[in-house]
């Protein structure tokens, strides 16, 4: 609001008098945060990727409790074999209004699950609350690689539909032969994200995949060799909204990431016992030490021949059913302090599964846990 000065002359007085007038010009506002906190976890043969489903008007307003359209999807359109369960519902439509079958929608979007989930304090998740039909399982013979997103909820519609048909005409360039890895869409999405820079898109993404590799090689005793792959097979690259990212084991982004990150942080720490209990190892009287972070990879050993690897370990080392818990974990903590979290929080699970003939199978799982719905 600038005030503006008219000029005037009063007749028959023979003086000039200053008026100032006020006025009110229409401000433009492109962006709306809608909320959404997404975060992923990769491990060594796996990847989690989860987001809360409240939608709000960047206020106290909610306009949806259900949202996912546009927070979780997948951005190679591979097709599923259908094989779900569902406590309701036949197998055609999986129980969730879907008639293409699985987890996944025709437009990628995640189905979410009729029946909550639960996970006891033990971080462990009962095998029976995974079966008995509050999950939905899809099978896909090539892997498909998950973006989720929070921040403008239009914007992340347009960069889904954007990203979807960019890698569809990839494929068709190709004649079909396979979709990209997860570190091609890695860069698509660098690209697509910073080519918006002078207006971006107002979305903070995350990336999850896992590489289609051949079978894993066997060590002596029959079992997979650790040491064949050291940065893992599963991937997970965090963005901000030009297109900066970085590859991670542990990733957040949107509403609540400050209290969320450092979360989950410590709950997928390797550490020592002294430091799970809080405690400063005392070398002696005059100095203390700091126990190294165990994930940190030092700097002689981050260069394999022409490859450059990330200065930490790109993967977590606990098995996917604790991942699952401790995430649901944090996403209840947050929600007790943040007023655009809550409702909801939708976790899929993307593994690999090996066959003895050679070939790999992929399998997701998407499950819903209750949260805060203040």
């Amino acid at each position: 609001m600038f005030p503006k000065i008219i000029l005037s002359m009063s007749l028959g007085l023979g003086f000039f008098t200053l008026i100032p007038i006020a006025f009110t010009t229409a401000k433009f506002e492109p962006y709306a945060l809608n909320g959404g906190l997404v975060s992923a976890v990769a491990g060594k043969d796996y990847v989690i990727i989860a987001s809360d489903t409240r939608m709000t008007d960047g206020g106290y307003s909610i306009m949806t409790r259900d949202y996912i359209t546009s927070r979780i999807w997948d951005a190679t359109g591979v097709s599923s074999s259908a094989s779900s369960s569902s406590l309701d519902g036949d197998d055609n439509d999986n129980g969730n209004g879907n008639p293409y079958g699985g987890g996944l929608n025709s437009d990628g979007s995640l189905v979410i699950p009729k029946k909550e989930a639960s996970v006891p304090a033990s971080y462990e998740i009962d095998e029976n609350d995974i079966n008995e039909g509050i999950s939905i399982k899809t099978s896909f013979t090539q892997c498909p690689t998950f973006i989720a997103s929070a921040g403008c909820a239009s914007d992340c519609e347009a960069l889904k539909r954007q990203m979807r048909s960019e890698i569809s005409a990839h494929k068709y360039w190709n004649h079909g032969a396979g979709t990209l890895t997860p570190s091609g869409i890695a860069n698509l999405l660098m690209m697509t994200l910073y080519s918006r820079r002078t207006f971006p898109f107002y979305s903070f993404c995350i990336l999850a995949g896992l590489d289609a590799s051949p079978s894993p090689s066997l060590d002596e005793h029959g079992d997979e060799d650790e040491n064949e792959n050291e940065d893992g097979n599963a991937h997970v690259h965090v963005y901000d909204a030009i297109g900066s990212h970085e590859r991670v084991a542990v990733a957040s982004a949107g509403n609540g990431r400050e209290m969320l990150q450092p979360i989950l942080d410590r709950l997928f720490a390797t550490g020592t016992e002294a430091e799970a209990d809080g405690e400063i190892e005392i070398a002696n009287s005059k100095k203390s030490k700091l126990n190294r972070d165990d994930r940190a990879i030092h700097p002689s050993e981050q260069r394999v021949g022409l490859k450059l690897l990330p200065p930490v370990e790109t993967y977590v080392k606990c098995n996917e059913r604790e991942a699952v818990g401790m995430l649901v974990r944090g996403y209840r903590s947050v929600a007790e302090r943040e007023i655009s979290i809550g409702d909801n929080v939708v976790v899929c699970v993307l593994k690999r599964h090996w066959r003895g003939t050679g070939t790999t199978r992929f399998e997701t799982e998407v499950l819903r846990f209750p949260l805060k719905k203040h």
